[in-house]
């Protein structure tokens, strides 16, 4: 969408600032709802902000943006997730589902590349 290397660096750089003051939340959330329900919720929060963020790429920056801000309010979920993961499964399962997601990932890459080229 035309912008410029200096402000998709000052994007980022806002984004993750943004992300590190939210951390948080997450922790107040987790005591006043519960692990369980927060844990779905931010799963939920996830997958739709990751749709919302595919989808909207090739139409309009104004959305994306909007998506990849909301998807760093939560970032306090990430460690949690990896925990819980990690807790309940058993470390050859843990190998096979991170090499799932870099595989996930590089099509998700390979697939939004174009759109982020034009």
């Amino acid at each position: 969408h035309s912008w410029t290397q200096s402000q998709l660096s000052w994007f980022i750089a806002i984004r993750d600032v943004v992300s590190i003051s939210c951390i948080p939340w997450y922790q107040r959330l987790l005591l006043r709802y519960g692990h369980h329900s927060v844990y779905v919720w931010s799963c939920r929060w996830f997958m739709l902000s990751t749709l919302l963020r595919t989808l909207s790429l090739p139409c309009t920056s104004v959305v994306w943006v909007f998506a990849e801000v909301m998807h760093g309010v939560l970032k306090g979920f990430e460690p949690f997730r990896g925990f819980v993961d990690s807790r309940f499964s058993e470390p050859e399962q843990m190998q096979r589902f991170q090499s799932c997601q870099a595989v996930m990932g590089f099509l998700q890459g390979f697939w939004l590349l174009p759109f982020y080229a034009s």
